[in-house]
C-alpha cells in the first residue's frame, strides 16, 4: 500500500491528527500552505465544492476523508491530488490509486464504503466502475451530484452554518430530489414518449425547430387566405430553422479563425491551437494561474497538449496579456454571431416576398392577392 513520506506539503503529526480527529464532524478535510479547510457534506458534494474552491487543482493538498469510494478517487485524480489519508476505502478505489501512482493511507480497505459488511457497492461507484478517465468521471457524476447545478447548491452551504445546520439542510436538499427521482419515476408516460419530449426540449435547435414548424408554420399555412400566402409562411419558418441550424455551424469556425488570428493568439491553424477558444471562460474570469491550468485541464481532454504549451511558450511572461486577448476574442465572437444572426432573421420576410414576386410575377401581400382578383372581375 502506498504511503506519502518526507513530502513538502505533508502536514505536522499534531495536523494530520486533527484532521482525522475532526472527521467526527466533518467529511472532508484538506490542508494546504498550513491552513485547514473543512467541508460538512456527504457523499460527493464536497470534493466537487472542494475541486471548485482550489481551481480543480488538489496537487499541493494533503486530503483527509472520511471514506473513499471509487468515484470520489477518480475526483481527486482530476484535481491531481498525490496524498490522501482516509479511515476506510473500497477496493476498487484503492486499486485505481495503486494504478495511478497515488499516495494514499488507509486503516481498512472493503469492498463497499457504503456497508462494510456488505458487497453493495455505492450506486456512484458503480457509475465510473469501468473507466479510469477522471474527467470522464468528472463530467458524467457531477449532474448526477447536482441535478440543479453546483451554485445551486452552494448558496445552502454558507460559511457561517454550523456543522449541524449543514447535515440539515443537506437531508432536506436530499430529500427534496428523492421526492422528485420518486415523482418521474411513477409518471404513467414515462417511457418512450416521456424519454423523446425530454430529449426534445433539452436541444435547443431541435426544440426551436419542432415548434417553429408545427406551432407557428402549419398553423399559419392553414390559416391563410392563399395558396401564394400558405407557401410563403411556410417558406419563412423553412428559412428561419435553416439559419437556426446551418448557420452557426457555417460562421462560427470563420469567427474563431478571424478573431484568435486578429487578437495573435493563434499562429498556426492547421493543428490544435485554435481549439483553445474552446476554454471556458471559468477559468479566463479568474487570476491568471487559474487560466494556466484551465488551459492545461482543457488541453488533456481536448488532446491538444502540445500545441496548448505552444500558446502559453509564445506567451511567457505575458500571461495576463493572453488572458485579455482571449477575453476579448469571446466577446467579439459573441457580438458578432448575434448581429450576424439577427441580420439574417430579420431578412426573412423580405427574402420569403422576394421569392413569391419571382414565381408569381405580383408585388404586393400575397395574402390580398384573392382580393385584388375579386376586384378586377367587379
Amino acid at each position: 500500500m502506498p504511503n506519502q513520506g518526507g513530502n513538502r506539503i505533508m502536514p505536522p503529526e499534531s495536523v494530520v491528527s486533527e484532521m482525522v480527529k475532526n472527521l467526527d464532524r466533518h467529511t472532508l478535510a484538506i490542508y494546504k500552505n498550513g491552513k485547514i479547510k473543512y467541508y460538512n457534506q456527504r457523499n460527493l458534494k464536497p470534493v466537487f465544492l472542494a475541486l471548485e474552491d482550489f481551481h480543480n487543482d488538489f496537487s499541493d493538498c494533503f486530503i483527509v476523508d472520511r471514506r473513499v469510494s471509487k468515484a470520489s478517487a477518480m475526483l481527486f485524480a482530476y484535481g491531481n491530488a498525490k496524498n490522501i489519508k482516509t479511515p476506510l476505502i473500497s477496493k476498487s478505489a484503492a486499486e485505481f490509486f495503486d494504478r495511478t501512482k497515488i499516495n494514499y493511507q488507509t486503516d481498512e480497505i472493503a469492498d463497499s464504503v457504503v456497508d462494510i459488511n456488505s458487497k453493495i457497492k455505492c450506486p456512484l461507484e458503480k457509475t465510473v466502475l469501468y473507466t479510469d478517465n477522471p474527467s470522464y468521471a468528472y463530467n458524467l457524476l457531477k449532474p448526477k451530484v447536482f441535478p440543479k447545478g453546483i451554485e445551486f447548491e452552494k448558496q445552502f452551504y454558507k460559511d457561517f452554518l454550523t456543522p449541524e445546520q449543514y447535515k440539515e439542510l443537506d437531508k432536506k436538499l436530499n430529500l427534496l430530489y428523492m421526492n422528485k427521482k420518486n415523482l418521474n419515476s411513477s409518471l404513467s408516460f414515462k417511457g418512450g414518449l416521456y424519454d423523446a419530449t425530454a430529449f426534445i426540449q433539452a436541444h435547443t435547435l431541435l426544440n426551436r425547430g419542432l415548434t417553429n414548424i408545427g406551432g407557428c408554420a402549419i398553423p399559419n399555412a392553414i390559416m391563410s387566405n392563399t395558396k401564394e400566402e400558405a407557401l410563403e409562411r411556410i417558406g419563412m419558418s423553412t428559412l428561419s430553422v435553416t439559419f437556426a441550424f446551418i448557420m452557426p455551424l457555417l460562421l462560427l469556425p470563420r469567427y474563431n479563425k478571424f478573431f484568435l488570428m486578429k487578437n495573435g493568439i493563434v499562429k498556426n491553424f492547421s493543428n490544435n491551437e485554435k481549439k483553445i477558444i474552446q476554454v471556458s471562460k471559468e477559468y479566463l474570469t479568474k487570476d491568471v494561474e487559474c487560466m494556466i491550468r484551465g488551459i492545461r485541464q482543457s488541453a488533456k481532454e481536448l488532446k491538444a497538449e502540445t500545441d496548448f504549451e505552444n500558446v502559453l511558450k509564445r506567451f511567457e511572461g505575458r500571461e495576463e496579456d493572453l488572458k485579455n486577448k482571449l477575453l476579448k476574442a469571446h466577446e467579439q465572437i459573441l457580438r458578432s454571431d448575434f448581429i450576424s444572426t439577427g441580420l439574417l432573421m430579420g431578412s426573412i420576410p423580405w427574402i420569403a416576398t422576394g421569392i413569391t414576386e419571382y414565381k408569381t410575377g405580383r408585388k404586393g401581400f400575397s395574402a390580398t392577392f384573392n382580393m385584388l382578383d375579386e376586384k378586377k372581375h367587379i
